[in-house]
């Protein structure tokens, strides 16, 4: 099962993101995450992504994403798929001191690799402005359990 050494796990995620806000496209994302286990179940998951993209106007925004998603698990020895909801906000780090709510769902399975290992691939929509916007986020990551 995941987590065999403790209830604490950190995960770096890279990817690609789907995106539908002052313009459209796909875009890198990168990010991480710490899974802190409070059941065999139920994970709960600060975590914090980082996204940049072209606008319709021509301009490069940068987005911080710090969010929290409780996740339901079914932990087996190998295979650990999950599904998550939570909530967060968007920053944008140009100058112009924005912020909105998030709302987000993710679905993913943990891969065991050794006993602190795992991968990570994941799928996460997020509604940005609740529904002004969206990205859709397509990720690998590698967790370390701590």
């Amino acid at each position: 099962m995941l987590f065999r050494s403790g209830n604490l796990a950190m995960t770096t995620m890279v990817g690609a993101s789907s995106y539908d806000l002052s313009g459209t496209g796909t875009a890198p994302v990168i990010g991480i995450e710490i899974d802190v286990r409070l059941t065999s179940f139920l994970v709960v998951e600060p975590g914090l992504r980082f996204f940049r993209h072209n606008t319709r106007a021509n301009r490069h925004d940068s987005y911080l994403f710090p969010e929290i998603t409780i996740q339901l698990q079914v932990p087996t020895n190998l295979l650990s798929p999950y599904l998550g909801a939570g909530a967060g906000m968007s920053a944008i780090l140009e100058g112009r001191n924005r912020t909105d709510l998030t709302l987000h769902v993710a679905v993913g399975v943990h891969v065991q690799l050794a006993s602190k290992w795992s991968v990570r691939p994941e799928a996460r929509l997020r509604s940005v402005n609740p529904w002004g916007g969206n990205t859709f986020d397509l990720t690998l990551g590698i967790s370390r359990s701590l």
